[in-house]
């Protein structure tokens, strides 16, 4: 039996469940249009007669009817574009995983153009083109399963970005021709074309910040992607416009700083039988010539790395493996294989190596050397590797390695020879490479975190340094949330934050199309979001605040002991325990939580709904929050006895009004306004400004 959910249906588990229990001998195909507010534990749900999930995407009916007709044989069609996006329970679970792993990098505050840009940059780096395809059908390589096989074509690339596009609720279209398939998004009632497969080809050269096609040169892309005549959007394709490419890379840089270089990372063998490990992790274009970023470490006989380092090269390895596994220039095998030979027992041999580095330079030079008719030829020994005085002197930038406790290792690269001035402090940049064990290859992941400090990490001799201040778990949170920016390891082991850095470092500001940044809109914390807060920060009161309570206290991690340093983070933390004070009147003997029963009870969280209801209709209509209006009307929705007391707790003071004014203000994009609202203080003192209908704003 077929249940099919239209697009402007939601996901119903509960449907699913009744009708299977109504024919339990049956089995159950599941369509939907796309994911969008689905989620994996919502698949998990479903029983067992539920044998595949159908993602129609972008292989919908129209493109099924169209093709069918036309173009493909009647089996042929179904099986390309029906069958090939049914998924099997086990299969969506891990698909809906995939792509909830990658939203969390989304910050809620980007704006759309923000949030495609990071969704195109994750792709286009994880999964690859299959070189191997033709021994593959279009199930495996032109569909979502490419998430978990990392793997795919152009269709699969243009199928899974629409369908995270899709989840964003971003219009996104796939556009056939009669070979190739790309997308077309919608921001701002204006239309944009994007290759995301042609970008991965050029990701996979070596070209790790590749957007060429990317809404850069319209009139070139048209030229170069014709629409197949049987394409739904033939006669129908809209006007394409162009984005500012130096935008796009701006804020592709802002957004993302880790990064994973698992398609980029390789083992090499010597003739001697030594290995090494070799990742491709960057490019950089000086003085007209291209140079290319590698991390390198000796394998031991248990494959583990030893004396990692970064190195420079002219050998761009990633163009060079890529024009191999896809059998380009056909004739050139025996080159490609004196090439290889040379990358294993010359450029990467650990002569070479140590010869750069009593040298005083990273630089290892290339494969190449030119003889006396400027004819290129590959080098067969070491003395002929050409390492100009002035290549070398360029590539001295400092590296560090770090044993943790548990015996992981990291190398530190300082970025900047000489301390950056940033809003008046001195900032040290540094990138943090680290081999982790993959679950999905005998290949280790090497991850790159950037980070910002004022810290000089490499005069500080502490184990502490990178047991807690560069632990891999805060690498992959903190790091992230502030921008890359750490704050300072103090001497007394802790962490201090300058709000002018953190300020500068902030991901999490919205940038639109022409460039301006916007006002960042900061929901209301939900009231389960409220009960994770209590139960994972901690407000630290010290005697900086208790001499001044208006000012902002601290406020932790409770498992980690971190300071939190994001605003908007610390406001939904006293936000969540004003709330668990206000509202937890009573108290139980073995509650973890003193008074967390009651504040987190069914009725409270009427409660609490109601008074976000009302701080947000009010602060729309007045500028402000009414807390008065709020509280004289609270009771006709709901008979809970304490409720007037919570409200009256919950606005009881000036700094509390005032923190859940701008909290709202900002939950709906609003400016502040010159209108202050008033506090409670008491039950009798809200109830008489409420019975006497008393302003509740003043102005300032």
């Amino acid at each position: 039996m077929k249940i099919t959910f239209a697009l402007d249906e939601s996901f119903d588990v509960d449907y699913i469940l009744n009708m299977v229990k109504l024919y339990p001998t049956l089995d159950f195909l599941i369509e939907v249009q796309n994911t969008s507010g689905i989620k994996s534990t919502d698949i998990q749900k479903l029983p067992q007669q539920v044998v595949g999930i159908r993602i129609a995407g972008g292989y919908n009916e129209e493109r099924i009817n169209n093709y069918k007709k036309y173009m493909f044989g009647k089996e042929t069609c179904k099986e390309f574009l029906y069958d090939s996006v049914i998924y099997s329970k086990n299969e969506t679970i891990n698909i809906l995983r995939k792509m909830e792993e990658i939203e969390k990098g989304i910050n809620p505050n980007w704006s759309d153009l923000q949030k495609i840009i990071y969704i195109h940059d994750v792709l286009k780096r994880t999964i690859m083109y299959d070189p191997k395809f033709k021994e593959k059908g279009t199930k495996e390589t032109s569909t979502l399963r490419g998430l978990l096989t990392r793997k795919g074509v152009c269709a699969g690339y243009s199928t899974t970005f629409k369908e995270m596009l899709d989840r964003q609720g971003i219009t996104c279209h796939i556009v056939f021709s009669k070979d190739h398939a790309w997308n077309i998004f919608k921001l701002d009632d204006k239309y944009y074309p994007l290759d995301l497969t042609w970008n991965n080809t050029n990701f996979r050269k070596g070209d790790f910040n590749s957007h060429s096609f990317f809404a850069n040169d319209v009139e070139q892309f048209n030229r170069q992607h014709v629409v197949e005549n049987l394409d739904p959007l033939y006669g129908k394709y809209p006007e394409l416009h162009f984005l500012d490419p130096n935008l796009i890379n701006t804020i592709s840089s802002q957004m993302v700083r880790d990064n994973e270089y698992e398609s980029s990372t390789y083992k090499g063998r010597r003739k001697d039988g030594s290995m090494y490990l070799i990742s491709q992790v960057g490019k950089a274009t000086i003085n007209g010539r291209d140079y290319f970023r590698y991390y390198y470490a000796d394998l031991n006989q248990n494959s583990k790395e030893e004396n990692p380092v970064i190195l420079y090269s002219q050998m761009n390895l990633n163009n060079f493996i890529n024009s191999v596994l896809f059998k380009k220039n056909k004739g050139r095998e025996k080159e490609y294989e004196n090439v290889n030979y040379v990358l294993n027992n010359i450029l990467f041999s650990r002569e070479n190596i140590i010869d750069s580095l009593k040298n005083g330079t990273y630089y290892i030079g290339g494969v190449t050397r030119k003889n006396n008719s400027n004819k290129k030829e590959v080098v067969s020994e070491i003395s002929q590797i050409d390492k100009p005085k002035d290549v070398c002197n360029i590539f001295t930038y400092r590296t560090k390695r770090y044993v943790r406790s548990d015996g992981s290792k990291i190398l530190v690269q300082k970025m900047n020879k000489n301390n950056q001035t940033i809003n008046g402090q001195d900032v040290n940049t540094y990138h943090i490479f680290e081999l982790i064990e993959n679950d999905n290859n005998d290949k280790p992941l090497l991850k790159r975190n950037i980070v910002y400090t004022d810290s000089d990490l490499f005069d500080d001799q502490r184990k502490e340094l990178a047991d807690i201040f560069l632990s891999r778990e805060r690498l992959d949170t903190i790091a992230q949330q502030t921008g890359g920016y750490l704050g300072k390891f103090n001497i007394h082991g802790g962490i201090d934050y300058n709000e002018k850095l953190a300020e500068f470092y902030d991901i999490s500001k919205s940038i639109e199309v022409d460039g301006k940044i916007k006002k960042a809109i900061t929901p209301l914390p939900t009231f389960d979001e409220l009960k994770d807060l209590v139960h994972n920060y901690e407000i630290v009161i010290d005697a900086k605040y208790m001499a001044n309570p208006n000012s902002i206290p601290i406020v932790c991690d409770k498992r980690t002991k971190e300071q939190v340093t994001e605003k908007h983070l610390i406001n939904k933390v006293i936000m969540a325990n004003l709330w668990l004070t206000s509202a937890g009147t009573r108290h139980f003997a073995n509650e973890n939580i003193p008074g967390e029963t009651y504040a987190f009870s069914d009725n409270t969280r009427r409660i609490y709904e109601l008074i976000c209801d009302g701080m947000t209709k009010t602060a729309k209509r007045k500028g402000a929050i009414d807390t008065v209006a709020i509280f004289g009307n609270i009771d006709k929705f709901t008979n809970y006895s304490d409720t007037h007391s919570i409200v009256a707790n919950f606005f009881k003071t000036p700094m509390q009004v005032n923190l859940f004014n701008q909290m709202t203000l900002d939950s709906l994009g609003i400016d502040s306004q010159d209108i202050e609202p008033v506090p409670l203080y008491s039950v009798e003192y809200a109830g008489y400004l409420a019975n006497d209908r008393q302003s509740t704003r003043k102005s300032s």
